[in-house]
C-alpha cells in the first residue's frame, strides 16, 4: 500500500510512523502487563469480596484510550471530510480552467490549419537552408584559396587571411545582389546582360586587386600573375550568384508565403503552449489526487487503527490475566467477568460524514434565516 503523508501540527508523519508507534506503545503495555500480573499473583492476596476485573486493569485501559487520543490527534478525522471537498472543489474549478484554455487553444489551431490548406513551408525553407549552405561553403573555399595565393608573396598569415576574407566577402555580397536581380529579370536578354554586367564588375574588382598586389610585390622581387587569382574568383561570383538565382525564394515568393509563414509559426507556438497546458493539468491532477487520497486515508484509516488498538487491549489484558493466574493459587472471580470496552470516540466514515452532512444543513438553515 502507498504510504502517505498525515500533517500533525509539529511535522509530517507517515501512516508507517503512526502504525509503528502503536506497535511500540503496545509492546511495552504488553510487558508490564504481565510483570504486573506476575508481581500481583505471587502476593497471592486473596480476592475481596465484590472485586471487579477494571481495579486490576485501569491503568493498561487508560494508556490504550491514550494510544486513541494519539492516533485521533493525529488524523484528525472529523477534518478530513470537509478538507477533502474544499480540494476537490478546487481541484474541479482549476481543471475546468485548465481544460478551457487548452480546449480555446485547439480552436485556435484548428481555424489556423484550416485557413492554410495543405500549405507547406518545408519546400521553402529547404531551398533557402540550400542556398546559404552552399554560399557560406563558396565563401570559405574562396577564403582558403584567395590565402593561398596571397601567402606566395611571403606575407603575415593573419594578414593574409584577412585581406582575402574581404575580398571573398565582396564577391558573395556581389553575387547575391546579381543573382536576386538575375531572377527578377523578365527577358533572357536582361538575364545575359545582368550576368554579364556582375562578371565584369567582378572581373575587373579581383583584377585590380590582385594587379595592385602583384606590383608591390614586383620591386620586391616576387612575381604574381594577377589572372590566375581573377579567375578563381570569377569562378566562386558565378557559382554562389546561380545558387542565389536557383535556390533562393523571391521576392514575391517571400511575400506570397510571409502571411502563411506567420499562422504556420503561430501553430508552433500554440502548439507548444498546448503542449504545456496539458503537462500543467496532468500534473495538477495528479497532484490533486494524491492530496484528496490522503483525505481519505485521513477518514479510513483511524478506524483501521482503533480496531487494531481494541485487539492490542484485550491482548495485553489476557496476558496480565495469563500472568496472574500462573502464580496465584486462588483465582479472583472477577477474571471470567467480560473485559470492559475502552471509552472512545465512536468515530467512523459513516458517523463523520453524517455528522457534516447535518452540520452543512443546519449552516444552510441558519444562513436563510439570517438573510429572510
Amino acid at each position: 500500500m502507498k504510504t502517505l503523508s498525515i500533517y500533525s501540527k509539529n511535522k509530517v508523519l507517515t501512516n508507517h510512523d503512526v502504525e509503528n508507534m502503536i506497535e511500540i506503545e503496545h509492546v511495552k503495555i504488553k510487558a508490564d502487563a504481565y510483570n504486573d500480573g506476575k508481581h500481583s499473583g505471587m502476593n497471592d492476596q486473596p480476592p475481596a469480596k465484590g472485586d471487579k476485573l477494571i481495579h486490576y486493569i485501569e491503568s493498561y485501559k487508560t494508556r490504550y484510550e491514550q494510544l486513541v487520543s494519539k492516533v485521533l490527534q493525529v488524523y484528525q478525522p472529523a477534518l478530513q471530510l470537509p478538507a477533502g471537498k474544499m480540494e476537490n472543489d478546487r481541484a474541479t474549478v482549476t481543471k475546468k480552467k485548465l481544460n478551457d484554455e487548452i480546449g480555446k487553444i485547439k480552436i485556435e489551431i484548428g481555424n489556423l490549419h484550416r485557413e492554410l490548406g495543405n500549405y507547406d513551408p518545408s519546400g521553402l525553407t529547404s531551398r533557402i537552408r540550400k542556398a546559404n549552405l552552399i554560399s557560406v561553403g563558396l565563401f570559405v573555399t574562396d577564403i582558403v584559396v584567395n590565402t593561398q595565393a596571397f601567402e606566395v608573396s611571403g606575407d603575415n598569415y593573419l594578414l593574409c587571411v584577412l585581406l582575402s576574407a574581404s575580398v571573398s566577402f565582396a564577391i558573395c555580397l556581389g553575387a547575391h545582389f546579381t543573382g536576386k536581380k538575375y531572377q527578377s529579370a523578365q527577358s533572357k536578354i536582361r538575364k545575359l546582360i545582368i550576368l554579364a554586367i556582375g562578371g565584369i564588375f567582378i572581373s575587373a574588382f579581383s583584377f585590380a586587386i590582385a594587379s595592385f598586389r602583384a606590383s608591390l610585390y614586383r620591386k620586391t622581387g616576387v612575381d604574381i600573375n594577377p589572372n590566375l587569382f581573377t579567375i578563381f574568383n570569377i569562378g566562386f561570383f558565378f557559382i554562389a550568384a546561380y545558387a542565389t538565382a536557383h535556390y533562393h525564394p523571391t521576392k514575391e515568393e517571400i511575400e506570397e508565403n510571409r502571411e502563411h509563414l506567420d499562422r504556420y509559426k503561430k501553430i508552433q507556438k500554440l502548439t507548444k503552449q498546448m503542449e504545456q497546458k496539458e503537462m500543467e493539468l496532468k500534473q495538477y491532477s495528479h497532484e490533486s489526487d494524491e492530496k484528496i487520497q490522503g483525505h481519505l486515508q485521513g477518514l479510513i484509516q483511524p478506524e483501521y487503527l482503533i480496531e487494531r488498538i481494541k485487539l492490542m487491549y484485550m491482548e495485553s489484558v489476557n496476558e496480565f490475566k495469563r500472568a496472574n493466574r500462573l502464580a496465584r493459587k486462588e483465582i479472583p472471580d472477577c477474571f471470567n467477568d467480560e473485559i470492559p470496552p475502552l471509552d472512545i470516540p465512536h468515530v467512523t466514515l459513516h458517523n463523520i460524514i453524517h455528522k457534516y452532512k447535518n452540520h452543512e444543513n443546519e449552516n444552510d438553515t441558519n444562513n436563510s434565516d439570517y438573510t429572510a
